[in-house]
């Protein structure tokens, strides 16, 4: 979007927060009695308004006082996680990466050579409403141990861990992680 129009969108937004007020004041004019009175504190403040004014201002303090009824609060969340496997001791991204070493409940996931993989998970809030519900994030792979994250962005910016680092950002619901895996030992060599 150019300067100019950004301009223009904010001199229109200027007009309808300036005019839009006006119309259901002039509604409660022309039809309402014009010796409504509303005195008295609100808030710390003295009140004393009168005529339409005092009609249309009781209408937006109801407005306001009963918002929560009408605005309904996010349902889920869309967090998109991208993802790079390597080999604990040499650092080195781990080929041959499978769909079998990595899983999500829901599962959501694509994965891709050269130890990279991306998926996307919804969050929702619990039965009890407060806050958001993760996944974990399981992940393995032939000869290597497994690793679990919980995908909850206050969990991942508050530990501090060995095998894995995150990198997260909360505008865009990203969540980057550099994981490694540790090596397991060889089996030992059971003969004929």
């Amino acid at each position: 979007m150019s300067e100019g129009a950004r301009q223009f969108l904010s001199l229109i937004w200027l007009v309808l927060i300036v005019l839009l007020p006006v119309l259901p004041a002039w509604i409660l004019f022309k039809y309402l009695p014009s010796t409504a009175v509303v005195k008295g504190p609100l808030k710390g403040l003295d009140i004393n308004v009168g005529g339409a004014y005092a009609a249309y201002f009781i209408l937006v303090v109801l407005l306001l006082y009963t918002r929560e009824r009408f605005v309904t609060p996010a349902l889920y969340q869309v967090w998109a996680v991208h993802g790079t496997v390597t080999d604990e001791t040499d650092d080195v991204p781990l080929e041959l990466f499978k769909e079998q070493d990595i899983s999500l409940i829901p599962p959501e996931l694509n994965v891709y050579e050269h130890g990279s993989f991306s998926l996307h998970f919804y969050s929702s809030p619990p039965p009890g409403g407060q806050g958001f519900e993760y996944p974990e994030l399981n992940i393995g792979h032939k000869n290597f141990g497994n690793i679990k994250i919980l995908l909850d962005p206050a969990e991942l910016k508050s530990q501090k861990n060995q095998r894995w680092s995150a990198n997260i950002d909360e505008s865009s619901r990203q969540i980057h992680l550099k994981i490694r895996l540790h090596k397991l030992p060889p089996p030992p060599w059971s003969g004929p």
